[in-house]
């Protein structure tokens, strides 16, 4: 008979049918009846513990809301079966197959509950002790009795030491120290963390992110117990030391591995104890005896009330097991990939030494911190380089499960990898495959045998930062780490550093020039991504020193790319430049100045000057950000031009041969005194009666994003100068352009050369000879009407001017890396020259695009 205790009292539930399935021995029982002389353990082949916050949060609320909402029960009660309480559905176990080295039950589904479960009870364990200890201080020998007895209910989620369940080797180690038994739990702490500790030399915070502290485990372990603690782990000599010896060895700093699905178990250990203590902070006054039938009539309610429908698998074979366990989480919750081929991994080893291969594969899970997305996305892309018959990336993700399966359907092309005499060498392959991936897609390059000189390490790491970090392109990812992979372990031994590092710098150079040709056009990074596949795959199937031969690998992705986006060369690509807008702004248009520059600078500068650091060096307006501004000094004039001066130099509103709409337009703005180019900071009530508030708004937008951000409006500062310049009028920022350090380089070289600039030889500036000889003075002291003459000498003309030539340089620098057509000689290995004439002689083109481009922005026509 259930104990039940006066002055709280459990009520009654309905319980939920159930399909029985004649294919299994299926009872409804009590989880006391579950766990009773039971010993279970969760499969290797199944997920780490993986209940989230959300499903913890709706595990406690149930728990609560349906005790705390009891209604009182007959006073007749005589039989605990009556008890009938909360349904928490079904639980699959099955008994050891013959295969097994273990006696106890597997958990083929359930094991969330299991394991939340049996921190409960721990944690209801360790408070009737507290509470035991309390009444017997108190002289209350009834309810210590009481307790005494609730205690042996409770101990029957033990076995011997050790909780009654044993989590996967994963999470094994954590749990036993959580749900220890509580009359020597300290034993088993520090006993498992000792372990740990000897097993996990080496690490460090660098190297595993989410490692913790010893002391910090133990006060996460040791916190929330209740009670008067007689023993602090962190004080025992094991951790803490001798005493005696100051030299002793100190544990408590050591840093020991601590990953996702571990966070997760100490989460759930620390809400259990919190549960219970707001049992008691909700439903008691603080009194010891309503702290201790709350407590007792709480565990009674969870070992007899709640109840599951408990399905013994008795069938050996362990391909049964397997599927019912795929198919009841297909049902449910879905399995994450990564996790089905844990189980896929674990379950082809069965009966094999898969230390090593398991441990690789969880070095594989700690390499990406057991994200388990980012670990998906890894073996995508590995798919991609290895199976011939996908085509591009989607399809690679769709052939991954088929790759980690022991056999494909009829109608897959797919070759299955995780076959008996393949599974060991795939999962091998995959952990070598995924510290290339880490390395490349970090920009870090530490996991490399071969050696590479220190100019092309350093600009590969730039390269790779801007496509990866920057621009946020992945699509790469499918041919950079496998080829990064192959050059290390298969190179020539003939190859020196320099050829090492030619290579590799030729594949990235490609690699950066498709994906910013693709960043400026009207095409999105899943349009192009089978040529990555299909060059990755050429290159695998490519043998001997040729294999290492750069051109033909640039080659063959220049190809690819011609096949699948023709219009990311000649004609198309400067199309796309000078009409896109959307690259003109943000860490594009900064990655392609860059890139821009660092070429410039070795082609055709000063080979031995460095490209500044990107935190150095920002993106410069000339027109303004906020080209309307009534700040003081702004030019180098006497006279204040007034806050709109930037807007009538730019768009030349005052010029009498000037007709364009645009013009036209910014000259409403004027008339309006509209304060800003934002939106909203214009009442619609103080326009004049002709003028829609929507028209005003597209104005605003049209010379922010056609002209403000125009490639044309662009150049680079130091940071400090960009600063200093700020909303300046020409007068005020010119000086600064001059003496920038900056200027000579590809994307401001029209400014560079003072009176033999490009700059001065427009015809659309106002300045004379005598304003730049004044600038080449260092005060660059222009009397009044000088100044006007320069703040006036950009306009939009000037800007599509200068515009025709920087998208001209621009594409010069963002050619492949081609080996010329007509050189069949050359040593094998050596870096080839880049190939420029991709765009040679198209000056006209471009021009003539510009001048298209010009039109249609000043006209106000749609694009």
């Amino acid at each position: 008979m259930t104990q039940l205790y006066e002055d709280y009292r459990l009520g009654e539930f309905e319980t939920s049918p159930v399909t029985i399935r004649e294919a299994l021995d299926i009872q409804e029982e009590s989880w006391y009846q579950v766990i009773d002389s039971r010993e279970f353990r969760v499969p290797e082949y199944q997920r780490n513990y993986s209940w989230e916050a959300s499903n913890r949060s709706d595990f406690w609320n149930t728990l609560n809301d349906s005790f705390t909402e009891l209604a009182p029960l007959p006073d007749d009660l005589e039989d605990r079966d009556e008890l009938a309480g909360l349904y928490m559905g079904a639980v699959y176990i099955a008994e050891p197959g013959e295969e097994s080295e273990y006696d106890k039950l597997d958990i083929v589904d359930g094991q969330q509950r299991f394991a939340t479960f049996q921190l409960l009870l721990k944690a209801l364990y360790d408070y009737c002790k507290s509470l035991e200890t309390e009444a017997g201080d108190e002289g209350e020998i009834d309810l210590e009795s009481s307790l005494t007895n609730v205690k042996v209910q409770l101990g029957k989620a033990f076995s011997g030491t050790d909780p009654s369940v044993t989590l996967n080797s994963e999470d094994r180690d954590y749990f036993t120290a959580l749900a220890a038994y509580p009359e020597n739990w300290h034993t088993s702490v520090r006993d498992i963390l000792l372990e740990k500790i000897a097993n996990n030399d080496g690490v460090t915070h660098n190297m595993y992110p989410r490692a913790r502290k010893v002391s910090e485990i133990i006060d996460k372990i040791q916190d929330p117990i209740p009670g008067v603690r007689r023993i602090n782990l962190k004080e025992i000599d094991a951790f803490a030391g001798s005493h005696e010896d100051d030299d002793a060895d100190n544990k408590l700093d050591e840093w020991i591995r601590y990953e996702t699905s571990h966070e997760r178990l100490f989460k759930a250990y620390k809400e259990s104890y919190g549960f219970i203590e707001e049992l008691h902070d909700d439903l008691t006054n603080g009194d010891l005896t309503q702290r201790a039938n709350v407590t007792m009539n709480f565990a009674a309610y969870i070992l007899h009330a709640i109840t599951v429908d408990r399905c013994l698998i008795t069938e050996p074979n362990p391909d049964l097991r397997l599927d019912i366990f795929q198919s009841i989480n297909d049902k449910g919750k879905e399995l994450h990939n990564v996790d089905k081929i844990r189980a896929r991994i674990k379950h082809r080893l069965v009966g094999e030494d898969d230390a090593g291969t398991m441990d690789e594969w969880r070095d594989t899970l700690a390499r990406f911190d057991g994200d388990k997305d980012d670990i998906e996305q890894m073996l995508k892309y590995f798919v991609a380089a290895i199976e011939d018959s996908v085509n591009d990336v989607t399809d690679a993700g769709k052939a991954v499960m088929q790759v980690f399966d022991r056999s494909t359907s009829d109608d897959s092309d797919i070759t299955p990898r995780l076959t008996k005499d393949g599974a060991t060498g795939l999962v091998s392959r995959v952990a070598e495959y995924s510290k290339y991936y880490t390395d490349i897609r970090d920009a870090e390059l530490s996991h490399f045998d071969r050696a590479i000189d220190d100019d092309n390490r350093k600009e590969v790491k730039r390269m790779l930062d801007r496509v990866g970090n920057r621009i946020g392109a992945t699509q790469w990812y499918a041919l950079a780490p496998y080829v990064y992979m192959q050059l290390d372990e298969e190179a020539p031994d003939s190859y020196e550093e320099d050829d090492i590092g030619d290579f590799l710098y030729n594949v990235v150079d490609a690699i950066e020039v498709l994906t910013l040709r693709q960043s400026v056009s009207d095409r999105s990074g899943e349009a192009i991504e089978g040529v990555y596949v299909t060059t990755v795959q050429e290159f695998a199937d490519r043998n001997g020193d040729s294999k290492f031969d750069s051109s033909k690998l640039v080659s063959d992705l220049v190809d690819a790319t011609s096949n699948k986006a023709e219009d990311l060369f000649e004609d198309g690509l400067i199309y796309h430049m000078v009409k896109n807008r959307a690259w003109t702004s943000g860490e594009l248009a900064q990655c392609i100045f860059q890139r821009a520059t660092s070429r410039y600078l070795q082609e055709e500068v000063d080979p031995g000057r460095d490209i500044r650091d990107y935190s150095e060096v920002q993106i410069e307006h000339i027109l303004p950000q906020t080209p309307i501004s009534d700040t003081a000094n702004r030019t180098a004039a006497a006279d204040d031009p007034g806050a709109y001066a930037w807007l009538e130099y730019f768009f030349r509103t005052d010029a009498t041969d000037e007709d364009s709409d645009i013009t036209a337009s910014v000259q409403t703005l004027i008339d309006e005194d509209v304060p800003s180019l934002k939106n909203g900071d214009l009442d619609s009530d103080a326009l004049s009666d002709d003028v829609d508030i929507d028209e005003i708004e597209t104005i605003q937008d049209e010379i922010d994003k056609r002209f403000i951000d125009d490639i044309g409006n662009l150049l680079f500062l130091l940071d400090a100068d960009n600063l200093d310049a700020s909303n300046d009028l020409l007068s005020k920022k010119l000086p600064i352009y001059t003496k920038d350090d900056y200027l000579a380089v590809v994307v401001n070289d029209f400014f560079n050369g003072g009176e033999d600039s490009a700059f001065a030889a427009s015809s659309h500036i106002e300045m004379r000879p005598e304003d730049f000889e004044t600038l080449e003075d260092d005060s660059s002291d222009w009397d009044n009407d000088a100044a006007e003459r320069v703040d006036r000498s950009w306009t939009y003309e000037g800007m599509f001017e200068r515009k025709a030539s920087m998208v001209y340089e621009i594409l010069q620098r963002l050619t492949f890396n081609l080996k010329p057509a007509d050189d069949d000689e050359g040593d094998e290995g050596e870096s080839t020259e880049i190939d420029t004439n991709e765009f040679e002689g198209l000056e006209d083109r471009v021009e003539e695009a510009v001048r298209s481009d010009r039109e249609r922005r000043i006209n106000r026509r749609n694009f």
